[in-house]
């Protein structure tokens, strides 16, 4: 009787021994594409995440360089320049947005100190003119007074112009020769205050007589970038 026992669990044994391996085997062979479909489900996401973690990086600079050509009245290629960073590192956007914030920063108070410059040649000019009209009964034909300004120091207005339109060049030329000198006149412009052929051929103190004068005649209207 026993031995009946040990005979029949090893027959058992025997049957059930070749379906272990074959299970844990088969176990494995499904659990294989379920762990990989998990690991590269976690590549996915960390590479999706990194990717739109970078591309709020470039949206952030191009705010930033949209500002920066406005400051400096230049037109944007946004394509290029954002297809240009995005093929950068996330360090080199992060630094060019700082740089273009600074100079953003330098721009506008560029701004300020020339509006604030203008508001007191302004002033200067309203009490030169109220001056001029005092004297203007007391007998004198005024002929020492020189309308356009020639022969004089271009005033603090007209310096900060000439450096905002050209760096303060009087051979400069601009907007593919439509704009010429110090001021970059156009050639009617130029021509309405008594210029004559190219403003960027003119010595540089005729340009400051003829802006003054213009100046005068117009305020800063014709420079609307720069008055």
């Amino acid at each position: 009787m026993h031995s009946k026992r040990i005979l029949g669990a090893c027959l058992a044994g025997a049957v059930l021994a070749p379906a272990a391996p074959a299970l844990a085997q088969d176990g494995d062979e499904r659990l294989r594409p379920v762990l990989a479909n998990a690991i590269t489900g976690a590549d996915g996401v960390t590479a999706q995440a990194a990717d739109a973690a970078h591309k709020r990086l470039v949206r952030r600079h191009m705010t930033v360089a949209r500002r920066y050509a406005d400051l400096k009245y230049i037109a944007l290629d946004e394509p290029a320049l954002g297809a240009a960073h995005m093929a950068n590192t996330g360090r080199e956007v992060r630094e060019a947005t700082q740089g273009l914030r600074a100079k953003n920063e330098t721009l506008r108070e560029e701004r300020r100190e020339r509006r604030e410059e203008r508001r007191v040649a302004e002033r200067e000019g309203g009490a030169s003119a109220t001056g001029a009209a005092a004297g203007s009964g007391s007998g004198s034909n005024g002929s020492g007074a020189d309308a356009s300004g020639s022969g004089g120091a271009p005033s603090g207005t007209l310096q900060s112009i000439a450096q905002c339109e050209s760096g303060g060049d009087p051979g400069a030329v601009g907007g593919g020769g439509a704009y010429g000198g110090k001021y970059q006149f156009d050639r009617q412009t130029w021509g309405s205050v008594g210029g004559s052929g190219d403003p960027a051929a003119a010595p540089e103190s005729e340009q400051d007589s003829r802006a003054q004068k213009l100046l005068q005649e117009r305020g800063t209207s014709p420079w609307p970038t720069c008055g």
